[in-house]
């Protein structure tokens, strides 16, 4: 999970690749931990970023910057 904050970057890197239909997002909740698990899917075959929170905005939030420090580190090519 990264530790800085960039949202501006991150809205910008999410909104772009869901417009383009390349990035999907997958979300579910289990029922006994009330525990949100977002998974965020490139090109409907990698998974490049999951995150897990009581809250889903937060869980959303670190599987996107989990999935956009991929995308720069270039361990996922576009």
């Amino acid at each position: 999970m990264a530790s800085r904050d960039y949202p501006n970057e991150l809205n910008n890197f999410v909104q772009g690749l869901h417009k383009s239909h390349l990035l999907r997002d997958i979300a579910k909740m289990n029922a006994d931990s009330k525990m949100w698990t977002v998974t965020y899917i490139f090109k409907d075959t990698v998974v490049v970023g999951e995150g897990r929170d009581l809250s889903k905005k937060v869980a959303k939030r670190i599987a996107a910057m989990e999935a956009l420090d991929k995308f720069q580190a270039g361990e996922v090519d576009l």
